[in-house]
C-alpha cells in the first residue's frame, strides 16, 4: 500500500513544464494548508494533511511514508514539485488519468469541516462513476456515500445511484435508491449503463420490490376508508395533473 500511495506523488508528464495554475475557491485557498492537491486543469487545491488523512486510511498510510529525497541536492521536476514550499500530489481515477477539478472537488468537499454546516457539494449524473471510482481508490468512504445519497439525484437518476450503492455494497443507500425509483413504471425503466454494475439477481430484486410496492399502494387506494388523504394533499394532486384539475375537485367526500 506504502509503494501504491508514493504514485500519488508523480507528477505527470504533461504537467512537468511550465503552465498557468489557479487557485480553488474557498475553503481550498487556505495559505497554512501543509498539502496542494493538483487537478488536470491545473488547479490547486490547498488542505491539510490531517484532514485528509483523518478521511481516508490511504492518505494516512501515504503521510506516514518518508519521502524521498535528492541526495545530490539537484531538484527533479519529474520526481516530486512543491508550490511555495508545499508538496504537490496528484489524485488518479482508474484509468491513471490525474483527476479534473469537479471530481476532486466534490470528493474534498465531503470530508471537510467547513462544509458540515453548509449544503452538500453539487454532483451531476455523469459525475457519479467517476466520484465513486475516485473515492473508493482512496478509501474515502464518506465521499462515496454523499454521491449515492445525493438529493437531487436521487429525484431524477435513482438507478444510476441504485446500481453504484449495490455495487459498492452499501445496503442503506441501495435501499434509498430503490424507493426513488418508485416513482418510473416498470415498463419506463431507463437503460442505464450504470445498470451493468449489479448482477441479474439485484435487478430481479428492484423489480419485484416495484411490484410489491404497488401491491400495497392499490391495496391502500382501495380502501373504503380515505379521510386520511387530506385537502391539501387533493390540492397539491390537481395542480400536478390537468385530468384531475379540469374536474375542478377541491376535497375529498367522505
Amino acid at each position: 500500500m506504502a509503494l501504491e500511495a508514493l504514485r500519488s506523488f508523480n507528477i505527470p508528464r504533461s504537467m512537468a513544464t511550465e503552465v498557468k495554475i489557479t487557485d480553488a475557491p474557498p475553503p481550498f485557498n487556505d495559505p497554512s494548508a501543509d498539502i496542494i492537491i493538483r487537478s488536470s486543469e491545473n488547479v490547486d487545491f490547498r488542505i491539510h494533511k490531517i484532514l485528509l488523512a483523518l478521511a481516508s486510511p490511504f492518505f494516512k498510510e501515504m503521510f506516514e511514508v518518508p519521502q524521498p529525497r535528492n541526495i545530490d541536492g539537484d531538484h527533479d521536476k519529474s520526481d516530486s514539485q512543491t508550490r511555495d514550499g508545499i508538496p504537490i500530489i496528484f489524485m488518479y481515477d482508474d484509468q491513471n488519468r490525474v483527476c479534473g477539478r469537479a471530481v476532486v472537488n466534490f470528493v474534498l468537499e465531503s470530508c471537510h469541516p467547513a462544509r458540515l454546516q453548509s449544503n452538500r457539494p453539487s454532483l451531476s449524473a455523469n459525475m457519479v462513476g467517476s466520484v465513486v471510482d475516485v473515492a473508493t481508490r482512496y478509501r474515502m468512504d464518506w465521499a462515496v456515500k454523499s454521491a449515492v445519497r445525493d438529493s437531487r439525484l436521487l429525484q431524477t437518476h435513482p438507478f444510476l445511484l441504485f446500481a453504484h450503492a449495490c455495487h459498492q455494497g452499501l445496503a442503506a443507500e441501495a435501499t434509498l435508491a430503490a424507493k426513488g425509483t418508485l416513482r418510473f413504471r416498470i415498463e419506463d425503466f431507463p437503460r442505464d449503463t450504470a445498470l451493468k454494475l449489479i448482477s441479474g439477481y439485484q435487478y430481479h430484486t428492484l423489480l419485484e420490490f416495484h411490484r410489491r410496492s404497488g401491491k400495497a399502494a392499490a391495496s391502500i387506494a382501495r380502501g373504503e376508508n380515505l379521510m386520511w388523504i387530506s385537502e391539501e394533499i387533493v390540492d397539491k394532486f390537481c395542480k400536478r395533473h390537468n385530468p384531475c384539475s379540469s374536474k375542478q375537485i377541491t376535497r375529498v367526500e367522505s
